[in-house]
């Protein structure tokens, strides 16, 4: 599933690709990297930073961002979903480009060689508090010249017919956002 989080004000998409994780027999999620679905949402993803990393570098304070790379893998354990609850499901948001590097590092392989991130070897992640300040406050997404080459691929996301999120970030000028 996809999820597009949009901040308003600071003209901002962050794209999150969702990813269920497996559980070992002794109950521990874990993520196998060998997964096709993946492999070409990731392909699509690469063909639009492609596109969007032709806008001209920013210039405006608004702008800025920690990175230029609005995509982001959410790893979650598969969870039994309850409609009556409101809570986000645990698991870690790996920017794009850390995520790649975690599926090529040796030492993120099973006992059989197979690419394996879990909680425990993955060092560094955002959890669901980091994850969405970061969003709600604008250090992550697009920016803003990126954002109107960005819509290009909201359109083909929601056309496809492909599980699709989309949150919105609204707020009056001096205030912090709620997703």
């Amino acid at each position: 599933m996809t999820w597009i989080y949009f901040n308003e004000n600071l003209r901002a998409f962050t794209i999150v690709q969702y990813k269920a994780m497996a559980l070992d027999p002794d109950g521990t999620p874990y993520f196998a990297t060998r997964d096709n679905q993946l492999a070409k949402e990731i392909a699509r993803m690469e063909a639009h930073l492609a596109i969007i990393s032709r806008a001209p570098k920013n210039s405006a304070c608004e702008g800025f961002r920690l990175l230029e790379n609005p995509f982001y893998i959410k790893l979650c354990p598969r969870v039994q979903f309850e409609v009556a609850e409101s809570s986000m499901i645990r698991g870690m948001y790996l920017p794009l480009d850390y995520f790649t590097l975690l599926t090529q590092d040796p030492m993120n392989r099973g006992s059989r060689g197979a690419g394996r991130l879990d909680f425990e070897n993955v060092p560094r992640y955002f959890d669901n508090t980091s994850f969405i300040s970061l969003v709600q406050s604008g250090w992550i997404g697009t920016t803003i010249v990126q954002s109107e080459l960005l819509g290009e691929l909201v359109r083909e996301i929601v056309q496809t017919g492909r599980a699709v999120t989309i949150a919105t970030a609204v707020t009056k000028a001096g205030q912090h956002a709620e997703l």
